[in-house]
């Protein structure tokens, strides 16, 4: 961590390094240990710092305050209905948009980064959006209403500072069928919408 921070802080003008990313539980409530890495990163790095935590424990985490913002891999399950429609993505969206502007506001308004939101091209992905499996029944209409509902926070939540898209990989040559596609003409096209 100290080498990207001491990389970071050279003349890149990176501003906003993330400390890292957890999908356990080891890290998130250590307070002692992760205050004292991010106490040694700020020593050579001087931008934004943040921590992503996982959907499910973000709100485990002791060290929020000696971080710039909450950040939190945004795969919150919204729905077990098959082929949800929007306005119940919307619903659930808002729900949770609730609790965690309440979340932000326990801890002194400090905003929330999405560090991660992603949605699988599958059936599933308003249910289970970290999972990987990928097909079904309207599998790709499902994705991106779920990327809309969330991409359309933007600019409109207080506690929302900002969100990194899960994932963009280069189109090169690869063997493998890459998951989390937003290479498609309909994703690319929602978010020049919500972001452009």
């Amino acid at each position: 961590m100290l080498l990207f921070a001491t990389i970071s802080s050279t003349p890149l003008y990176v501003s906003l390094c993330n400390s890292g990313q957890s999908n356990a539980s080891s890290l998130s409530g250590s307070s002692g240990c992760s205050a004292a890495i991010i106490s040694a990163v700020r020593n050579v790095y001087h931008g934004k710092l943040i921590y992503g935590a996982n959907w499910n424990e973000y709100d485990q985490v002791k060290f929020w305050d000696v971080l710039d913002y909450i950040g939190v891999l945004a795969y919150f399950p919204l729905t077990k209905k098959a082929n949800p429609p929007i306005e119940d993505l919307i619903t659930a969206w808002n729900r949770q948009c609730s609790i965690l502007e309440r979340f932000s506001k326990d801890h002194g308004g400090k905003q929330f980064i999405f560090t991660e939101l992603g949605y699988n091209k599958s059936d599933r992905a308003a249910a289970e959006p970290w999972a990987f499996k990928t097909g079904g029944a309207h599998a790709e209409e499902i994705q991106r209403r779920c990327l809309e509902t969330a991409l359309a926070l933007t600019g409109k939540k207080q506690f929302l500072a900002g969100t990194f898209l899960w994932k963009w990989f280069p189109d090169l040559p690869n063997l493998e069928k890459e998951d989390y596609p937003l290479q498609t003409q309909q994703i690319k096209a929602l978010i020049a919408k919500y972001w452009w």
